[in-house]
């Protein structure tokens, strides 16, 4: 989707010389996800991207955003 690209970009300006944190990288994916803004598709494509940059603490941060977000959606369909 439109919005991998813009929250990509967005975040990689910052990335060049910074840590991530973990909490970081959790808040802005769950924001995303709650908003729209991304899909499960994309949620690959911004861990292979934290990845290829050694950001693994954002990694781990955007699972447990997307579980969580999992966790919720299920919560509130039921």
């Amino acid at each position: 989707s439109n919005g991998i690209w813009a929250y990509i970009h967005r975040r990689s300006i910052m990335i060049e010389t910074l840590t991530v944190s973990r909490k970081e990288c959790y808040d802005d994916i769950i924001m995303s996800l709650v908003q729209g803004l991304l899909v499960k598709d994309d949620i690959k494509v911004i861990i292979q991207h934290y990845e290829d940059l050694e950001q693994y603490e954002c990694c781990q941060g955007i699972l447990d955003a997307y579980n969580d977000y999992r966790k919720t959606r299920k919560w509130i369909i039921r």
